[in-house]
């Protein structure tokens, strides 16, 4: 990652090297896709060049800006509303629209900022071409945590299971879209029982970059596979019985979280 960031603010140009561009991406197959976090506008850009090998150097044969492309939510932004501030987003180009990219076989990345104030940095990543795998062949049948929305959408896949009391750790958890997100996140968090309250203690979530087939650009959901903290942890000794007991019947606190996970995350 490249940036222009200084506390004190300041000035800056940066002209990225030649990277070899996929025909994945210039036949439609798969997105190019540039990281991009801080302020676009007033001051700063952020441009991308595609070039042809010719004989020991790059012939430019397309120019464009960010305004080109899409923007969705970044990995480094699990929430998804870094598209409409400065955290890291993604602009993903469908380069099959583009004519003059047919021919090309090298990109580039080219950042400007003028803007003197502090506020005004941009950063930038290197361009990538995502190598794509069906959503099915990553999670399989696996158990996942679907968050509420979502399961209108995809009633075929496998929520995790609660067997007596005890509920299966899921191998992933499927978010909706940026405008449907904070329904599941309410409808799962811990002030409403649901399982987020104990599935942020017993594992992380690590957010995987998803692509909706001919719409690049489009945040249709997210994917996090879950990665329990402790994988070889010991089965429950479940007991099975019948007991009766009061509605304000209270078992006990279920003790500290482990370590490195903020009490205030359950």
């Amino acid at each position: 990652m490249l940036g222009s960031y200084r506390p004190d603010g300041g000035a800056g140009e940066l002209t990225a090297g030649w990277y070899w561009l996929p025909a994945a991406a210039t036949q439609g197959r798969a997105p190019l896709v540039v990281g991009v976090a801080g302020q676009v506008g007033a001051g700063t850009s952020v441009t991308v060049e595609l070039g042809r090998s010719a004989g020991d150097g790059v012939e430019v044969v397309d120019r464009f800006d960010t305004g080109a492309g899409g923007i969705v939510s970044a990995m480094a932004d699990p929430s998804g509303k870094g598209a409409t501030g400065w955290g890291w987003r993604d602009v993903r180009f469908d380069l099959s629209r583009r004519p003059d990219a047919a021919g090309a076989d090298r990109v580039r990345v080219l950042a400007s900022d003028q803007a003197l104030a502090p506020e005004g940095w941009v950063a930038v990543s290197p361009p990538r071409v995502p190598q794509l795998t069906p959503l099915l062949d990553v999670i399989a049948d696996r158990p996942g945590h679907l968050d509420w929305p979502v399961s209108f959408p995809h009633p075929c896949l496998h929520p995790f299971p609660v067997t007596d009391g005890i509920a299966t750790v899921p191998a992933y958890r499927l978010l909706a879209d940026p405008q449907q997100r904070g329904v599941g996140e309410d409808w799962s968090g811990p002030p409403s029982g649901g399982p987020l309250a104990w599935l942020t203690v017993v594992a992380r979530q690590v957010v995987v970059p998803t692509y909706l087939d001919g719409q690049w650009d489009r945040d249709w959901g997210q994917l996090r596979l879950v990665e329990p903290y402790a994988p070889d942890a010991r089965a429950a000794e479940l007991v099975t019985g019948r007991q009766e007991v009061s509605g304000f019947f209270n078992p006990a606190p279920i003790g500290p979280p482990p370590a490195g996970v903020p009490a205030g995350t359950r």
